[in-house]
Order: C-alpha cells, then sequence, then structure tokens
C-alpha cells in the first residue's frame, strides 16, 4: 500500500478502528481472491503482504490489484519473485526486481500442528493460550527462515510454511528440536494444491497416534 503511512496521518486521532477495519477488510479480499486462483495469501504487516502464487497466471494477480482499487483509499502495488527457495523469492518481490526466470517449480506446504492443544483454555485462559502458541509460531518461523522458507500463522494451534523441495528432510529436525509438533507435508504445482495434500497428511497423523509426527502427502 503505497502512502499508507502518511494517508493515515490524515485520519485524525481517533482511527485505529477504522484503520483495523480496513486492513481487515484488505486481509480478507486478498485472501479470498488469490486462493480462488490457486494461490495463498499470508497477511503480515496487511499494510505490506505476501502471496505464494507458484504457477498462477501472472495477469491474474495483477487483476486482483487492480479490483483493490475500487476498495482503498490507497494505492497497491505488486512485485513478483522468483526463486527455488520461497525466503529468497520473498526477498526478490520486496526489491521489486523482474523475474528473469519463469515461475513453474513444485510448491512444497508444511503445515505444523501442535499436540493435545485443543481445550487448553479451560485450564488456562484464551490469552494465555494465544501466547503459547505465539510464542511456537515464533520458534517454528526461525527454524523455516534456516531452511530459507516462510512461514505463517493460520489461527488456532497451526502454522504453515512453504520451503524448497530439497529440504523436505529437513523437517524432521524441526520436529525433534520443538516438542509437542506434528506435521503434514503435501506437494502441489499450486500453493492451494500443496496445502491441501498437508492437510490430508496431517488427517492420517492424527488419526493414528502411532505413526511418526512427519507424513508427506
Amino acid at each position: 500500500m503505497i502512502n499508507y503511512r502518511e494517508w493515515t496521518e490524515m485520519q485524525g486521532y481517533d482511527r485505529e478502528g477504522k484503520l483495523q477495519y480496513l486492513q481487515h477488510r484488505l486481509s480478507s479480499l486478498l485472501s479470498k481472491e488469490i486462493y480462488n486462483i490457486g494461490g495463498f495469501y499470508l497477511p503480515l504487516r496487511f499494510d505490506s503482504s505476501l502471496a505464494v502464487i507458484s504457477n498462477v497466471n501472472e495477469k491474474e494477480v495483477q487483476n486482483i490489484r487492480k479490483r483493490l482499487d475500487f476498495y482503498f483509499p490507497v494505492e497497491t502495488v505488486t512485485c513478483i519473485g522468483v526463486d527455488e527457495n520461497p525466503y529468497d523469492a520473498q526477498i526478490k518481490a520486496s526489491r521489486c526486481e523482474s523475474p528473469d526466470e519463469n515461475d513453474d517449480s513444485e510448491v512444497v506446504a508444511v503445515h505444523f500442528d501442535l499436540n493435545n492443544f485443543s481445550g487448553r483454555e479451560l485450564t488456562s485462559s484464551v490469552y494465555d493460550t494465544f501466547l503459547e502458541v505465539t510464542k511456537v509460531y515464533l520458534k517454528v518461523t526461525e527454524e523455516i527462515i534456516k531452511l530459507r522458507g516462510i512461514a505463517t500463522y493460520l489461527g488456532g494451534d497451526n502454522v504453515l510454511s512453504f520451503i524448497s523441495p530439497q529440504r523436505i528432510e529437513d523437517v524432521q529436525g524441526i520436529l525433534d528440536r520443538i516438542p509437542h509438533l506434528k506435521a503434514g507435508i503435501g506437494r502441489g504445482r499450486t500453493a492451494r494444491e500443496a496445502i491441501k495434500n498437508a492437510a490430508k497428511g496431517l488427517k492420517i497423523i492424527r488419526e493414528n497416534r502411532n505413526l511418526n509426527q512427519m507424513l508427506v502427502g
């Protein structure tokens, strides 16, 4: 979002509720639109965001950005980065470097889930369980960055990450270092397909407690 900070400062002191509504509306629209074309949206700071759009028509992505202009008072811009490693791809996108290669690589999604976490607020509190999950999310993110991947918090006790296909075996090391985690790993041509397959793997682990904590789908 271009000149977003300057625009917010023009909204007066009683602005925060309005800004939160605007940010979440943007997040909602992007999440739906990008998922519909096969990608996946990561909200991050809200005023700047990421989306995994491997093997998605770039023209469709730009059309989404143009539609945003009808809803928001500031201009938005979209930059695309391509790299085998998602972390490095987002660096290139952040710098608005022009891609010099086609994006036809396989997407790998890793869906992390905390063991036996549901219902914990009954013995603790909603806020305390949120803090606990936030700490785990930070640990997972730090580990995923070492693999040159990216991660996002999905809500509940779930963290989703994207990594290079060459780093799949390294996920087991994360599970060894962070207790009470399990992970479903999915491959796909698009982010949406990879996430779907990761969810399938996680479901099998949940239903078969004697399985390993990691399953590739």
